[in-house]
């Protein structure tokens, strides 16, 4: 299960050649409205690593501590198949 949360740093480490340079980072309900350098995907894609393993300190009485790692892992599975569209 922890494997999954490196999924989307695997996903633009294999498809970082075919990704534009200027990637769309935010959108609206029409289109787009931001884009920024492909270097500044490495930060989301780091994103729920850290928010699934800083967990057990976000929630010290451990009662919402699967809730949070779950929202990291779904996080993670939208990164890659995000990527992946990006670059296909």
């Amino acid at each position: 299960m922890q494997l999954l949360i490196f999924l989307p740093l695997a996903c633009l480490l294999v498809r970082w050649s075919r990704l534009p340079t200027l990637v769309p980072v935010h959108f609206t309900s029409e289109s787009a409205d931001y884009y920024a350098d492909k270097r500044t995907l490495f930060i989301y894609v780091l994103l729920p690593g850290l928010i699934y393993y800083t967990a057990p300190y976000l929630d010290t009485e451990n009662r919402r501590r699967s809730l949070i790692r779950g929202v990291a892992l779904f996080l993670s599975f939208v990164l890659s198949v995000s990527i992946l569209a990006a670059a296909a």
